[in-house]
């Protein structure tokens, strides 16, 4: 009988880097352990809205100010294990001096776990399948690509008017949580890259992601989440894991903030 997996326990440390910019910051997870296996990835969230990979991060902020940095582990049994907290990069004591503050309150800030042993499937509560799709350029785009972030992935068409007025309130969610590590991912049905690009060009869209599948509401992607019309939304927490799929226009703000 197989043992079921351990989930990793995911820590980090912050320092201020000694002779670089006063805004250049040391994110080191070497702490973070998995008692039944090994730890196989490390994946950042950076809180300004970039992201980053590897046990040690070297990240230079903006701005010297509070940030919500997470860190998302996923070791070699398939289990993750994510922590959000929050680091004042002006507070920060250099590497030498031994300090371990990863939090200016000393606590953290959220802490999300999610296994293996979730089934895949479409429905809330289950790990949304993975697929691969080319986005505008032609470069294959994964879902899994965005683990550790909140995906709202959206089965559109730029003729749906409904689909066009949905994608104004993505474009208001988008701007306001982009850098609490959201990303949208619209998903075109049938479409030519020239006129979904068009379409985004002309509204200045430009922060979504599109992926196409030419093959429409006829493809096994379409098939397998039960799209017989669009908009469709489904949210995806941080970990991969269905929180909502349905009508787009229904999804509350208040589903979205509970996931961010």
């Amino acid at each position: 009988m197989a043992t079921a997996n351990t989930t990793p326990v995911a820590s980090f440390s912050a320092y201020r880097l000694l002779g670089g910019a006063e805004s250049t910051v040391l994110l080191d997870a070497s702490a973070s352990t998995d008692s039944d296996g090994r730890i196989v990835s490390y994946q950042w969230v950076f809180g300004d809205g970039t992201s980053g990979s590897g046990i040690e991060a070297e990240h230079t902020f903006p701005r010297v100010d509070r940030y919500n940095v997470r860190l998302l582990t996923s070791d070699d049994g398939g289990s993750w294990h994510m922590i959000t907290r929050t680091i004042d990069v002006s507070a920060l004591p250099s590497r030498e001096s031994g300090s371990v503050p990863v939090d200016s309150a000393g606590q953290e800030a959220t802490a999300f776990v999610a296994t293996s042993d979730v089934p895949i499937g479409t429905g809330v509560g289950q790990r949304a399948p993975d697929f691969a799709l080319p986005d505008l350029e032609g470069s294959i785009v994964h879902l899994s690509n965005f683990r550790g972030e909140v995906i709202l992935l959206e089965f559109w068409k730029s003729t749906c008017p409904a689909c066009q007025t949905s994608a104004v309130r993505l474009e208001a969610l988008r701007r306001q949580y982009e850098t609490e590590g959201m990303v949208i991912i619209l998903l075109d049905l049938g479409e030519s890259a020239s006129t979904v690009a068009r379409y985004m060009t002309s509204y200045g869209y430009g922060g979504f992601v599109v992926v196409l599948e030419s093959r429409g509401f006829s493809s096994p992607i379409a098939e397998m989440y039960n799209i017989s019309g669009t908009p469709r939304l489904v949210l995806v927490d941080r970990s991969g894991v269905i929180r909502y799929n349905g009508s787009a226009s229904a999804l509350s703000h208040e589903l979205v903030l509970d996931w961010l």
